[in-house]
């Protein structure tokens, strides 16, 4: 056996790929570049969507922050104003009768102001919930069901 025939790289036709290894190289490469794009896509559009979601949460956060804090104002407010109104009364039925328009009073305001913090809560969550809704009711792009198909896995 010849030592130089062993160290000799073989002829440049004998290295070659055949061509139908070579194009079935390249429509895997191809394909492989097309699912990394849409994968990249869908990961963006996740992101996004997270993105806004956490922005839409927060401003409907501050809103409702907002609304709790002015109730929660207000009804200090009414308080301190009928204890000091309770403490100048002229005698104790003038007393008893200011605790009693009190706790009417408050009764109504914790009626009033349900109803308005359980408005301010669905307007802050709606945008959020249409979003939801959009997105449920939309086909999402999917890389790997649209690969499966391609391949039939």
């Amino acid at each position: 056996m010849d030592r130089n025939a062993i160290s000799k790289p073989a002829s440049a036709s004998a290295q070659a790929l055949p061509a139908d290894i070579r194009e079935l190289a390249e429509f895997a490469i191809d394909d492989a570049a097309i699912f990394s794009r849409n994968l990249l896509r869908a990961e963006k559009e996740i992101l996004d969507a997270v993105e806004n979601d956490l922005n839409l949460a927060r401003s409907g956060t501050q809103v409702v922050t907002g609304k709790v804090i002015s109730l929660a104002a207000r009804n200090f407010a009414t308080f301190f104003d009928y204890s000091r109104r309770i403490i100048s009364a002229r005698d104790l039925s003038e007393a008893v009768g200011l605790q009693f328009e009190f706790l009417q009073t408050q009764a109504e305001a914790a009626a009033s102001q349900y109803r308005d913090l359980t408005r301010t809560i669905v307007r802050a969550t709606l945008p959020l919930t249409r979003e939801k809704a959009m997105i449920s009711s939309m086909e999402r792009l999917d890389p790997v069901k649209e690969m499966e198909a391609r391949y039939q896995l």
